[in-house]
C-alpha cells in the first residue's frame, strides 16, 4: 500500500517511534515495533489479547518512508497471521542449525520447515476473518496514516 503524509520522513519516523509502547504491557492496547533508518516494522496488540490468545498481535506492518517534495511517501505491506518474517526466519534458522549440529538428514529440516510453513499458511488464511484481526488491521492502518493520533480515524 502507498500513503502520502504532509510531514517530512524524519518527522514522520520520529512520531512513529514515539507512538510505540512497551511490548510487556499486557492487556493494554498498544503498538510495538522498531524503526531503523527509513524502515519500520510495527505490530498492533489489542487490550483483550489474553482472551484471544494473542491473535491480535499477528497484524504487522513492514514498510519504508521516502521523502518527496511535498512531504513523504510511505510504502508498506501488512502481514496477517503467522506469515510474519520475524516469526518464520528464526524458526527456519533453528531447524537448520539443529539439523547441522546433530548431522540429521536434510529431509528432517525440509519436513519441519514444511510443517511450520503449512501451519503459517493456515493461520494466514484463518486469521483475517476474526474480529480481533480486523480491528488490529484498522488500527495499524490508522497509525500509519496518522502516527500523532492513531485512534482518531477508527
Amino acid at each position: 500500500m502507498n500513503i502520502h503524509s504532509s510531514h517530512n520522513a524524519d518527522t514522520y519516523l520520529y512520531e512513529m517511534r514515539h507512538a510505540m509502547g512497551s511490548s510487556t504491557d499486557f492487556g493494554v492496547e498498544r503498538f510495538t515495533g522498531i524503526v531503523l533508518g527509513k524502515f519500520f516494522c510495527v505490530s498492533h496488540h489489542c487490550s483483550y489479547e489474553w482472551e484471544y490468545r494473542y491473535t491480535c498481535q499477528k497484524n504487522t506492518a513492514i514498510g519504508v518512508v521516502k521523502n518527496s517534495n511535498d512531504g513523504c511517501h510511505i510504502q508498506f505491506f501488512v502481514t496477517r497471521g503467522d506469515l510474519r518474517p520475524q516469526w518464520l526466519i528464526p524458526i527456519y534458522a533453528i531447524i537448520l542449525v539443529v539439523a547441522l549440529v546433530f548431522k540429521l538428514p536434510s529431509r528432517f529440516a525440509l519436513q519441519y520447515i514444511g510443517i511450520f510453513t503449512f501451519a503459517a499458511i493456515i493461520s494466514a488464511i484463518v486469521e483475517p476473518h476474526t474480529s480481533a484481526s480486523k480491528d488490529g488491521y484498522k488500527s495499524l492502518i490508522s497509525l500509519i496514516k496518522n502516527p500523532q493520533n492513531p485512534y482518531e480515524n477508527l
